[in-house]
């Protein structure tokens, strides 16, 4: 595929359709639309989409609480991996609250490419929320980047 555009935007509702395709395509256990609807409907939610040619080939959703900024979930179709798209979204979400203080996250803890990306971006490693996934249950990292 030649990729001639790519765009970070912040989405919309009518987006949350295709986010949910990409969820389930992405996640062992998927949020549910309603659950993204609702989610999108937070005061504090930030919901990046990233366009591909006008494709959304990913999206990011992050929570706002104070100086603080929580990355609830990031996920790239499998088409568009590996472009450094999942970078972009981080930095979108960075840009878009540049006077938080803190960033945090889980992770899975065999997730190591997207741990190496979190790390790119500043993120260290300050504990483990035991069998904090499920579908297969595993451990989840906690991360955080201060400001």
């Amino acid at each position: 595929m030649e990729i001639n555009k790519i765009e970070i935007k912040k989405c919309d509702e009518y987006d949350i359709e295709n986010i949910f395709i990409i969820e389930v395509n992405c996640f062992d256990d998927p949020w549910t639309m309603s659950m993204l609807l609702e989610e999108f409907k937070i005061d504090g939610s930030l919901f990046f989409k990233c366009l591909v040619n006008n494709i959304i080939a990913g999206y990011i959703i992050a929570r706002v609480v104070f100086d603080e900024v929580d990355i609830i979930n990031i996920a790239i179709s499998e088409k568009f991996r590996k472009l450094g798209l999942g970078g972009k979204l981080i930095e979108a979400v960075i840009k878009a609250t540049k006077n938080a203080k803190i960033y945090s996250l889980e992770v899975r803890e065999t997730n190591y490419s997207a741990i190496k990306l979190y790390e790119k971006y500043d993120f260290e490693r300050i504990g483990v929320r035991k069998n904090y996934y499920t579908n297969p249950k595993e451990d989840g990292l906690i991360m955080i980047r201060r400001n």
